[in-house]
């Protein structure tokens, strides 16, 4: 039986990055150009179509398969990665989003008095009453894959290193974290940091990453925060 490996060296780190998050980045950094000269509003950036979606996961799932086999050749041990769904992982799922939409409120409350109009949508415009109009079985598809995809290596294969070269591989982490949600203007990408150092905090207690997944989800469905509220 071959040998497996828990670790990768930064090497592979960089590789990985590149298959996961390179045209990500570079699709967010010109959208997020695009912005700044006025050439696209906030809400084209934050708006996705059932086309949008599907070419989304159709992009996410060929960059999982190019990954594995990156990591399969590398033999990588997936098992560490780990995933159990049971009661607990429900109830660490619904802890999360309570916790880490009720940062992200306060972070919308303090910060948004500094916001140029325009910046940011208000919690009615994230999350309108009719879920018929903005809901859909691709959206659905879409943020279930995509949260296992981000955090999957966010915090999974970036824990995959030495100890001593954790610490840069986390900061790291939320750079990148940064950089692929900048389409979204500065005002979201900051959110969108604040989250992730949220989860790297929960993470050092929580081992299983499905809770983390289902959550990412979930907040990928009805907008960072707590607007979700205004769903029901």
């Amino acid at each position: 039986m071959k040998q497996t490996t828990q670790l990768m060296n930064m090497v592979d780190m960089l590789i990985v990055t590149v298959i996961f998050f390179g045209m990500p980045i570079y699709t967010s950094l010109s959208q997020f150009f695009l912005l700044q000269e006025g050439a696209v509003a906030i809400t084209d950036t934050l708006t996705f179509t059932d086309q949008d979606n599907i070419w989304a996961i159709l992009i996410e799932l060929i960059s999982l398969a190019i990954a594995a086999v990156y990591l399969k050749l590398r033999r990588f041990d997936f098992m560490q990665l780990t995933f159990s769904f049971n009661a607990k992982a429900i109830v660490l799922t619904a802890g999360i989003i309570l916790i880490a939409g009720s940062l992200s409120e306060l972070y919308f409350y303090l910060a948004a008095p500094f916001q140029d109009a325009g910046a940011y949508l208000t919690s009615a415009e994230v999350a309108p009453t009719d879920t018929t109009s903005t809901l859909s079985f691709y959206l659905v598809l879409f943020s279930l894959l995509n949260g296992f995809f981000e955090e999957v290596f966010f915090l999974g294969l970036i824990f995959a290193v030495n100890k001593k070269a954790l610490p840069y591989a986390i900061v790291f982490s939320l750079v990148i974290r940064f950089l692929f949600h900048t389409y979204q203007g500065m005002f979201y990408a900051v959110n969108v940091l604040l989250f992730g150092i949220v989860l790297l905090i929960l993470r050092s207690k929580i081992k299983n990453l499905l809770p983390f997944t289902l959550a990412h989800a979930f907040f990928d469905v009805f907008g960072l925060g707590l607007f979700f509220i205004e769903y029901f």
